[in-house]
């Protein structure tokens, strides 16, 4: 009887199993919006498509998260709420989200970015002098080509 109890109780479990196989139907919207995986190293959306999001400035200024975000030629200080190309004063962007990011000739003169997360970030080509980077990195973050550069495989600390 027990035996036959236990046997009952997998052939339910597999059923279970079975039929909750996961089904995902993206939204219009969900197609068009990438997350880091930080398994792969990539941004994707929830129909696995490879790609980075739109620039949206009010969004970032807002959230502090420009994860999977194509920076490419932006100023970076501008992504502070109230602070122009112009701001050249030293301030700092801290504790953002640039997981997944490309910033491909992005720019960040006289200014920081502090305790934020790289994961996954392209910082190649990034554009700064007068400036330093820290924050959390991963084994897909790729530093940038110039400047000082910590050796540290979980952070990064750059100046220039």
């Amino acid at each position: 009887m027990k035996n036959l109890e236990s046997l009952f109780l997998c052939l339910g479990l597999l059923v279970i199993c079975f039929s909750c196989k996961e089904n995902h139907i993206c939204s219009d919207d969900a197609r068009n919006q990438f997350s880091y995986n930080s398994s792969t190293g990539k941004c994707e959306s929830c129909n696995g498509k490879i790609g980075y999001n739109v620039f949206d400035l009010d969004r970032i200024q807002q959230t502090r998260n420009a994860e999977c975000m194509d920076l490419s030629n932006k100023v970076l200080i501008t992504l502070l709420k109230g602070k122009t190309e112009h701001s050249l004063s030293y301030d700092s962007l801290y504790d953002f989200n640039f997981r997944g990011a490309r910033f491909d000739s992005a720019q960040l003169f006289f200014n920081f970015i502090k305790k934020s997360d790289f994961s996954g970030a392209d910082l190649r080509l990034l554009q700064y002098g007068y400036a330093a980077i820290d924050g959390k990195t991963d084994q897909y973050t790729m530093r940038p080509e110039q400047g000082n550069c910590s050796d540290d495989l979980k952070t990064i600390l750059c100046s220039r």
